[in-house]
């Protein structure tokens, strides 16, 4: 996955993330959960939140985008060749079976980019 966000003000000192996974398949897709993080906190100390962990760590962030550093970003964000790591989900009770990540990004309380990944789980 290759994600370029161009940022027009720059920098960002408030940034925040909101995730939502919902099973696929059936006649409804609702929520399974929600969750919404300060992305600058997290940023700060991310063992203080170890449900955004998981997802930091899932997504390879640390290791495969410009997002590694506490605010503010003074440059575009870069997500380049992201591998998904499945090992931090083995600890959360997840049936087999596919799921969609949808994930709004937000600048200043205002939604800037909206990133949408399916995975299948065995």
């Amino acid at each position: 996955m290759n994600v370029y966000y161009r940022v027009d003000s720059k920098p960002i000192t408030n940034a925040s993330l909101k995730l939502s996974i919902s099973k696929r398949g059936g006649a409804t897709q609702k929520a399974l959960y929600q969750y919404k993080v300060d992305a600058c906190e997290f940023m700060r100390n991310t063992r203080r939140n170890p449900l955004a962990d998981i997802f930091y760590t899932f997504f390879e962030l640390r290791k495969y985008s410009n997002l590694n550093h506490t605010c503010p970003f003074n440059h575009d964000l870069i997500i380049n060749r992201c591998r998904l790591n499945v090992q931090p989900l083995s600890i959360l009770p997840i049936a087999p079976g596919d799921y969609k990540i949808l994930t709004v990004w937000y600048k200043d309380e205002k939604p800037a980019a909206n990133i949408d990944v399916v995975i299948k789980v065995n």
